[in-house]
């Protein structure tokens, strides 16, 4: 594979704890968010921002286009729940949800997302929250990505005799 590329590609993950229990607790966050950051470097991340609240978690990274963004989070989430279950003294056990959400976004919109998860208590407690960056599972819709054509253009679809 070719490693002589130039890229510019920015996600915004987003997970929850299992059952949206506040697990993230001050005792262990601070060394969470350190194992998330180490493990988004280890897999070629270039990890620009975490954060979140007892219940989730934010990341935005910068990535390389090798790196697959469901192997990526899947990798994270992995390694950081094993990390606090059995590397740290934590008083509850640490298990993600199944689901996350990312979004990619342009170089631009890195300073805005990067507030927004530092700023992720105070939006929780005001309610200020962005829908979209709190999304987590496909209850999610509104901008659900639709075919061209139907997925009936060139090359998609079966060609009817004419």
């Amino acid at each position: 594979m070719a490693q002589n590329y130039y890229s510019e590609l920015y996600y915004h993950y987003v997970w929850r704890t299992k059952g949206n229990l506040a697990l993230i607790v001050p005792e262990i966050k601070g060394q969470l968010l350190s194992e998330i950051i180490s493990k988004s470097r280890e897999l070629g991340a270039y990890p620009l921002e975490v954060g979140g609240t007892v219940d989730h978690m934010h990341l935005l990274v910068g990535a390389p286009p090798t790196l697959l963004p469901s192997d990526f989070i899947g990798k994270v989430k992995g390694s950081t729940s094993h990390y606090v279950n059995h590397q740290l003294n934590s008083p509850c056990r640490l298990h993600w949800n199944e689901s996350y959400g990312v979004l990619s976004l342009a170089k631009r919109d890195v300073p805005a997302v990067r507030r927004y998860i530092q700023d992720q208590v105070s939006h929780h407690t005001r309610g200020t929250t962005n829908k979209k960056m709190e999304c987590c599972d496909s209850a999610f819709q509104d901008n659900a990505v639709t075919p061209v054509n139907g997925g009936k253009g060139p090359g998609m679809g079966s060609a009817t005799p004419g």
